[in-house]
């Protein structure tokens, strides 16, 4: 492989040749000849393809090896990604290769990252089998991502036709189903994943989502490292967090659940029948969701009632705000802490319904509420000064560039 990379940088481009006769597809008598040539010369590069609204298209941020072009690169990984291997292979000839070649049609280098490129590159829709999630990701983030000639790749965003998109169930409810089922409407979801993570028995582990449930939260859910380890296995915890949903129902008067959550870095893919570019959020294409069911993204990680007003005026109703220590942790035990983030939850609401600015206006509208708050006041004293306001470190790296009117 080495040997074959040698020769495609900049400087060893032979006299008299310009970037785009390097790149040409060679004549069908010269591209099947056995050996090895360059992923553009094969006809995994075309600069002139128009993508087909059946294509599925994707994004990678490639950084290429030294001596490497880019646009070689970006054939490469369309070669890669779909029919190529080393080397020529006349048995292309058996199939219909043309159709079946992924194509990189576009490379853009990335703003303020030297050596780093956006490659654009289609897919045929008969590449794919249809519902496997499996057979995509297997095929355009498989092994193209252990490629010698490039230093890094990422997979930075795809457009799914909606012929394929058509082939998916998708989630079996959506939002207002689930709402339906919850009999909750006008705010957001109360969640909060149990803590400790690890090492809680069956039984105590359905004794902390009762507590939290009959506190005020709707729901509860195992954190990510939790699945069947020998402290506590998945039946035992089942019959005991069932055990405590009922329980906490009848109490309450509420539905309660145990959940599972699905995230998203940008929130309304979840959320919209239509996501249009947006290369400021990473969207790179038009993505028509062909009217798949919506589901509510999750607010998780170092969060605390102090800050309930910052949520809910970023992410709106349609959306769980889960709370793992803020919940958990609270110096008043875990049905405290529920409650807490609750009465948090509903005041912030409430000013909002009533008209107040609750970005401005939040801190004095919980301190307000933790006055008949017992639960509230010690959260918010025990949390008062945490923030985890640090520079994001999953920032979107394309940086729209103005265009002449």
């Amino acid at each position: 492989m080495a040997l074959a990379y040698g020769c495609f940088g900049d400087a060893m481009m032979p006299s008299g040749l310009d970037e785009t006769a390097m790149n040409a597809p060679l004549p069908i008598a010269d591209r099947y000849k056995s050996g090895v040539m360059p992923y553009a010369k094969m006809g995994y590069w075309d600069e002139n393809y128009a993508p087909k609204d059946t294509d599925v298209l994707a994004v990678f941020r490639i950084t290429p090896q030294d001596g490497v072009d880019a646009i070689e690169a970006a054939a490469a990984v369309a070669g890669e990604s779909s029919t190529a291997t080393w080397t020529v292979v006349w048995t292309d000839r058996l199939t219909a290769c043309e159709s079946y070649r992924a194509k990189a049609y576009r490379v853009d280098a990335v703003p303020g990252a030297p050596g780093q490129y956006f490659a654009y590159i289609a897919y045929d829709l008969a590449l794919f089998e249809e519902g496997s999630i499996a057979n995509l990701t297997a095929s355009i983030i498989g092994n193209v991502f252990g490629f010698k000639p490039l230093k890094a790749l990422r997979l930075e965003d795809m457009r799914i036709p909606v012929a394929y998109l058509k082939t998916f169930q998708g989630p079996p409810t959506g939002i207002v189903v689930e709402r339906e089922r919850l009999d909750k409407f006008g705010r957001p979801l109360l969640g909060a994943a149990t803590k400790p993570k690890l090492g809680l028995s069956g039984k105590n582990y359905g004794r902390v989502v009762y507590e939290a449930l009959k506190g005020g939260l709707d729901f509860v859910k195992a954190d990510e490292n939790i699945n069947s380890q020998p402290f506590m296995h998945w039946r035992d915890r089942f019959l005991f967090v069932m055990e405590a949903v009922n329980k906490a129902c009848a109490e309450t008067g509420e539905v309660k659940g145990h959940y599972l959550n699905v995230t998203a870095g940008i929130y309304d893919t979840l959320r919209a029948t239509h996501t249009p570019q947006n290369l400021s959020h990473g969207l790179f294409f038009d993505q028509d969701w062909a009217g798949l069911r919506k589901v509510m993204p999750v607010a998780s990680g170092g969060i605390h009632a102090g800050q309930m007003h910052q949520p809910v005026h970023y992410l709106g109703e349609d959306v769980v705000l889960q709370f793992g220590g803020g919940a958990f942790g609270h110096p008043m035990g875990v049905q405290a802490g529920a409650t807490a983030n609750r009465v948090a939850l509903e005041c912030i609401i409430q000013a909002r319904n009533e008209g107040k600015d609750i970005w401005n206006e939040g801190p004095d509208i919980l301190a307000k509420a933790a006055k008949w708050c017992t639960p509230l006041k010690a959260a918010l004293e025990t949390w008062k000064d945490i923030t985890f306001d640090y520079t994001s470190t999953d920032t979107v790296d394309y940086v729209a560039t103005p265009t002449a009117a």
